[in-house]
C-alpha cells in the first residue's frame, strides 16, 4: 500500500484537478490512515508545465517538510565527512618521513602523489623528491618529478638534475616528457634549461617536442615556443594537435594562430574540433571573417565543422559580451562599431543554423546567440514570427536562454539604451504574432530587460495578457507593465 504521501505527490503532479477530486482523495487517505490529516489546499487548473514543475514539486512544498528535513541531514552529513576527510589528510613533514627508502614502495609512490597535488605549499620537500627522482624504482622517479613541476619555481635549485634524468635513457619512456614539463612550470627561474629545450624542438618523439615548446614559451616567453606549438598543430597525428592545442590555451592569443585553428574546426577529431572552438573564441571580432569563411556555401563544410563553427560563435559572443558590451569604459562607438560586424556577420548565419537539420546544430545556434544579449533580440523575435516552424521553435528557445545572459542593472551603457527603440518595434511585432509561444517570449523579454518608454505601445496588448490562462504569461504580463510604470 503507498504512503499518505505518495498520494500527495500524486496529486501536485497533476495538471488539472477539481475540487471533487480534491475532497474524493482526501477522503480516501484518510480513510487509509485512520487519522485525520491536513487539507489539501485548493489548487488553480493550470495547464504551465513550467508552474507544475516549479511550484508543485516535492522539495518545495511547504507540506513535504519530512524530504526537505532528509534532504537538509544528507547535505549536512555529507559536509562532516568532507571536513573529516580534510582533517585527515597527512602533513608535508608526515609525507616528507613516507618518502623514506625504510617505507614500502606503494607507500613511498603515495607519498610524492601526494605532495604534488599540494603543489607549492610542499616546497619544504624538494630536497626529498629531488633524491627520490634517482630512486632505482622508474615509478616512483615519475611520480617525484611530476611533484617537482607542481611545486614551480620554488623547485628551481633541482632544475639542472631535472635535466640529467631527461637525457638518463635507463627512465620511462614517458619521463622525459613529464620532467620537460616541470622545466616549464619552474618558470623563468630555470634559463639555464633553454640549451636543453631548445634540442628538443627538434626530437623524433612529437609529444617531446609540444612539451619543450610550452616549456620554453614559459621560460622566456619567446616566440620560438609559440612558433613550435603551431607547427605542432599541422601534425597527422591527433594526439598531438591536441596537445598542441592545450598548450596553446597557456599562450595569449596571437594572430598568426587564428587561420590554424579555424582550420582545426573540421578536423576528424570531436575533441580537437572542442578545444580548437575554445581557442578561436578567445579572439572576439577578429576570428568572424576566417570562421565564416571556412564554411561558406562553395566551401563544402561538413556537418560537425559546422556545428563546431556554431559553438567557435559562441565563444566568440561570451568574450565580445564580457570586453566589450558590459564593460563599462566601452565607448558608444566601440560599441556601435562592435556590435554593427556582428549583426553583418555571425547573427544572421547563426539565425540561418536556426532551421538546421540536425537538432544539435539548432540548440547550440539558439545558445550562441542567446550569448549575445540584447544584441541577438531583435533578429531573434523575427525569427520567432516567422512561418518556419522550426525556426520559430528554435528563436523561442534562444529568447528563453537569453534571460541568463542580459546586462547587470548596475550598467549604464548608452550604445544599450540608444538600441532600445529598435528593440521595442520587434517586441510590438512579435506579440501580434497568432503563436502563443511567439507572444509569450516577447512578454517575458519586456518583464526582464526593460524597454521605458520605448516600449509604450505593448501596454494593451500586455493588460490583455493579464487575463491569460497560462499563470506564467500573466506573471511576466504583471511585471513588463510595473516596468513600464503601468
Amino acid at each position: 500500500m503507498r504512503s499518505f504521501l505518495d498520494r500527495r505527490v500524486d496529486l501536485s503532479s497533476m495538471r488539472t484537478i477539481s475540487d471533487h477530486q480534491v475532497k474524493e482523495q482526501q477522503a480516501n487517505c484518510k480513510a487509509m490512515l485512520g487519522k485525520k490529516q491536513r487539507p489539501v489546499a485548493a489548487r488553480e487548473t493550470e495547464k504551465s508545465s513550467r508552474f507544475a514543475s516549479d511550484h508543485r514539486s516535492l522539495l518545495f512544498q511547504k507540506r513535504h517538510w519530512p524530504a526537505r528535513i532528509l534532504l537538509a541531514a544528507t547535505t549536512l552529513l555529507w559536509s562532516f565527512l568532507l571536513n573529516d576527510a580534510r582533517a585527515a589528510e597527512p602533513s608535508v613533514a608526515e609525507l616528507v618521513a613516507q618518502l623514506s627508502p625504510e617505507q614500502t614502495l606503494a607507500e613511498r609512490r603515495a607519498a610524492a602523489y601526494q605532495l604534488g597535488r599540494l603543489g607549492p605549499q610542499a616546497a619544504a620537500a624538494v630536497p626529498v623528491l629531488a633524491q627520490a627522482m634517482t630512486d632505482k624504482d622508474l615509478e616512483l622517479c615519475w611520480y617525484a618529478v611530476n611533484a617537482l613541476g607542481r611545486i614551480g619555481p620554488a623547485a628551481q635549485s633541482v632544475a639542472p638534475a631535472i635535466e640529467r634524468e631527461i637525457r638518463n635513457p635507463a627512465n620511462l619512456k614517458i619521463f622525459p616528457i613529464v620532467g620537460i614539463t616541470a622545466l616549464g612550470n619552474i618558470g623563468p627561474q630555470a634559463t639555464t634549461s633553454t640549451e636543453l629545450l631548445s634540442e628538443m624542438l627538434t626530437h623524433d618523439d612529437a609529444r617531446r617536442r609540444v612539451a619543450a615548446a610550452l616549456a620554453l614559451w614559459k621560460i622566456d616567453r619567446r616566440p620560438r615556443g609559440r612558433a613550435g606549438l603551431i607547427k605542432a598543430l599541422q601534425s597527422d597525428d591527433e594526439e598531438i594537435v591536441f596537445l598542441a592545442c592545450l598548450g596553446l590555451w597557456q599562450v595569449e592569443p596571437v594572430p598568426e594562430t587564428l587561420r590554424p585553428l579555424t582550420t582545426l574546426l573540421g578536423h576528424r577529431s570531436a575533441d580537437v574540433r572542442r578545444v580548437a572552438a575554445r581557442l578561436v573564441g578567445r579572439f572576439g571580432n577578429a576570428a568572424l571573417e576566417p570562421v565564416l569563411e571556412a564554411v561558406d556555401a562553395k566551401s563544402g563544410a561538413t556537418e560537425q565543422q559546422v556545428l563546431a563553427t556554431v559553438t567557435a560563435l559562441g565563444y566568440v559572443a561570451d568574450q565580445t559580451r564580457q570586453t566589450v558590451f558590459y564593460r563599462p569604459e566601452t565607448s558608444r562607438n566601440e560599441l556601435i562599431r562592435v556590435a554593427r560586424e556582428l549583426l553583418r556577420t555571425a547573427v544572421p548565419w547563426l539565425v540561418s543554423r536556426l532551421s538546421a537539420d540536425d537538432p544539435l546544430t539548432r540548440r547550440i545556434a539558439a545558445r550562441s546567440l542567446a550569448k549575445l544579449g540584447p544584441l541577438a533580440m531583435r533578429s531573434l523575435l523575427q525569427a520567432a514570427a516567422q512561418e518556419n516552424a522550426v525556426r520559430q521553435a528554435a528563436a523561442i528557445d534562444a529568447l528563453g536562454q537569453l534571460e541568463a545572459y542580459l546586462p547587470p542593472p548596475s550598467l549604464n551603457s548608452p550604445g544599450l539604451e540608444a538600441a532600445k527603440p529598435r528593440l521595442a518595434s520587434a517586441v510590438l511585432v512579435a506579440l501580434q504574432h497568432p503563436n502563443r509561444e511567439t507572444q509569450a517570449a516577447a512578454i517575458r523579454l519586456l518583464a526582464v530587460y526593460p524597454l521605458g518608454s520605448p516600449a509604450a505601445k505593448a501596454v494593451p496588448y500586455l493588460r490583455t495578457a493579464l487575463k491569460d490562462e497560462r499563470i506564467d504569461v500573466r506573471r511576466d504580463a504583471a511585471q513588463a507593465l510595473r516596468n513600464l510604470d503601468f
